[in-house]
Formats: structure tokens, sequence, C-alpha cells
């Protein structure tokens, strides 16, 4: 099955970071468009150059819950469009280890 083509992959944005610096490994169409970005425009950055964040300490939150719990299940989060405008997503995400190094697999959908 080509990820990339699934049709959930149409309907979610979906996000593959490095936990310990928020460096972007990938992104699906979906995730780029609901954020304002190119996929280009995302990869290889980080999850705070491109300023998705609106409140540090939530992104701190997450993080926390991600390393203590190992998942987050749909949690309400405002993110920070390319444009400026404030967007209210629901996130979930599973944490991943991949030679000793800590990854999220990140999902966002519209509320």
């Amino acid at each position: 099955m080509d990820p990339d083509n699934d049709s959930m992959n149409k309907k979610v944005g979906i996000t593959f970071t490095r936990l310990s610096d928020g460096l972007i490994l990938h992104v699906n169409e979906r995730y780029v468009k609901m954020l304002g970005f190119t996929i280009n425009e995302m990869m290889s950055e980080t999850t705070l150059t491109t300023n998705i964040w609106l409140n540090l300490d939530e992104r701190n939150a997450v993080i926390s819950q991600l390393l203590e719990k190992g998942s987050i299940e749909t949690r309400k989060l405002k993110v920070r469009k390319k444009d400026g405008e404030i967007k209210d997503v629901w996130f979930s995400a599973e944490l991943i280890e991949i030679d000793n190094e800590k990854y999220s697999i990140g999902i966002i959908q519209d509320i």
C-alpha cells in the first residue's frame, strides 16, 4: 500500500518529526495544505522554525506527554498557518524509537 495514495492520507495531515529538535522529516500533502505551506517549505525545517506552534508551553506539554505516555489521542491545539492565521485542529501522535532516537508520528484534523 502506498501511504501517499491512501484515502485516509487525503483527510488528515500527517507529519513525522524528530522529537529532540522538532526536525520535520516527512509531511503529507494534506498537512501542508492545512497550514498553507508547500512540502519543500516544510522539509528539513523544524516545528519551531516554521512557527506553527502558537504556544511553546503547549509544545512542551505535548512532548512531555509523548515521552511519559507514548501517545496522544485527540488533543485540541491551536496552530499558526504560514499566513499567520490561527487554526484549531485535533492532534494525535505516537512516539516511536529508531536507533535510540525518539520520533513522533503526528496527525492533525480540522475541527
